[in-house]
């Protein structure tokens, strides 16, 4: 019933009958938005880590090519050619840490992705409510200038024959002048409510069925907020490793090949030269990298343990909400039903003059406001089942 009158409203306000299911929505809002394009650069990242902590070695290697002559001095033609090879050397146990700081970022990266497709179904979720808000309000506003006009003419009729005076029909004038821009005003904000739903989705279809189905119990240990959470402490706990292994400059074994003589008279002699290269510890260079990583690791921590505490209250109070809305559109709908009785029966006694107009204006201004109540009610009754959705963690 509820989506007989929602396609009613869209053929009244001129929009487009499509509609998809909202998981097909999201999956092509995700694929406009620019974190869907961040995400191939995440991953890259991640890939990049992992190549560079399985190389060889842990920095480039350095070549140098030396020649010593004696033409422009003494020219007793002595020389010395040498070719030198700098191969730098994975510390203790570095390599294995920087592996698992680059498998902690290809986990950090992916629950970043997660979290990035999360924040987009809330985009989501809010620009729906606020469209279906602004349909309901757009087609009772219409329907409101419609009974208004007709009421003029049925007022100006009853004045023409005598049986009201012309003071009403100045105020039924008034009203439906009224009632018509504030009919114009909503078109204007549902005009604004689709670009944003078009901006968002790609699309001006809307989804099918209109509410996201209640959920049951959950368990939240999977929740996307609390695995990008574990996954930055991992990392942070990986990069703490990796630079407790990496306190002082990486070793390296120096190869050199020379070819000199002493004299034109020499002859050339070859030497070839094999050495460790091995850079000392040095407090004043190390401590402030090795303290940054330890504060963030820190830092990371604390805040996993922030959202694990929070996290459970902020579905409890989503939950509480949904239940306070549920009440709210029951008892809406309730006064709604009332008001359009109330209205029926007025309706009869002022077509008989026993009513005054002033008095059944107000009457259609109750009933109006009864209706437009219990529209929004069921709206933020659906918004209530996205946000507890939402707060789950859950996608369309």
């Amino acid at each position: 019933m509820k989506r007989l009158l929602f396609l009613a409203a869209l053929l009244t306000l001129g929009l487009p009958l499509r509609a998809e299911p909202l998981s097909a929505i999201f999956a092509r809002a995700w694929q406009r938005a620019p974190q869907a394009a961040l995400a191939p650069a995440r991953q890259d990242t991640a890939r990049a880590g992992q190549e560079a902590a399985a190389a060889l070695f842990p920095e480039a290697p350095s070549v140098a090519l030396l020649h010593t002559s004696d033409r422009n001095t003494e020219d007793r033609g002595r020389r010395e050619d040498e070719l030198e090879l700098s191969l730098p050397l994975w510390q203790w146990n570095q390599q294995s840490a920087a592996r698992q700081a680059a498998q902690a970022l290809t986990g950090e990266q992916e629950a970043a992705i997660s979290l990035d497709r999360l924040a987009l179904a809330g985009e989501l979720r809010r620009s729906l409510a606020a469209l279906r808000a602004a349909l309901s309000a757009a087609e009772l506003a219409r329907e409101q200038a419609r009974l208004a006009t007709a009421l003029e003419a049925d007022v100006a009729r009853r004045v023409k024959a005598g049986d009201l005076a012309r003071s009403d029909l100045l105020l039924a004038r008034q009203e439906a002048l009224s009632s018509q821009g504030e009919a114009a005003r909503l078109d204007a904000e549902l005009a604004q409510a689709r670009q944003q739903w078009r901006l968002l989705s790609g699309d001006d279809a809307l989804p099918d069925p209109l509410e996201e189905t209640p959920p049951g119990p959950e368990d939240i240990a999977g929740h996307p907020e609390l695995l990008a959470g574990a996954r930055q402490v991992d990392l942070s706990r990986a990069e703490f490793e990796l630079a407790r292994a990496s306190r002082r400059g990486a070793p390296s074994l120096e190869l050199s090949y020379s070819r000199s003589r002493d004299d034109y008279a020499a002859p050339r002699q070859d030497a070839l030269k094999v050495g460790l290269r091995i850079p000392l510890e040095s407090a004043a260079v190390s401590q402030p990298r090795l303290a940054a990583a330890n504060q963030a690791r820190i830092q990371a921590e604390a805040e996993q343990l922030r959202r694990q505490a929070e996290l459970p209250g902020r579905i409890d109070s989503a939950r509480a909400k949904l239940a306070a809305a549920d009440t709210a559109a029951r008892l809406a709908r309730e006064g709604a039903t009332l008001a359009g009785e109330r209205q029926a029966l007025l309706q009869r006694a002022f077509q008989l003059g026993e009513l005054g107009y002033a008095d059944y204006q107000r009457v259609l201004a109750q009933t109006h406001a009864a209706r437009l109540g219990a529209a929004l009610a069921e709206i933020r009754r659906a918004s209530a089942i996205a946000d507890l959705n939402q707060a789950l963690g859950k996608l369309p």
